[in-house]
């Protein structure tokens, strides 16, 4: 067996060891790795940012009336009165990170 051969057997050797040790991480397994390092799967961070939507869209009022408005969702800006059914632009629905 020539040189290259050995190295190319050494290669799919790695490769086989590698695609079987990925196997056989469960999804649980990679879930309990990867638990707390993604801020958006915490409940805190969560509804600290429902909470600051909420407030957002209680400070917005109807540029026609005046009246309240609710958040059309879907959009990144839309709102809707409560009062006179009118839909307006307005600030982005997410707060900003700093808040």
């Amino acid at each position: 067996m020539d040189l290259f051969g050995i190295a190319l057997a050494l290669i799919v050797g790695v490769i086989v060891l590698f695609v079987a040790r990925t196997a056989r991480l469960t999804r649980a397994q990679v879930d309990q790795r990867l638990r707390g390092t993604d801020p958006r799967r915490r409940a805190d961070v969560a509804r600290d940012l429902a909470t600051r939507m909420r407030a957002q869209a209680d400070e917005v009022k109807c540029v026609r009336c005046g009246g309240s408005t609710f958040m059309i969702p879907g959009t990144d800006d839309a709102y809707k009165c409560e009062v006179c059914h009118f839909t307006f632009a307005g600030p982005p629905h997410t707060p900003d990170a700093q808040g």
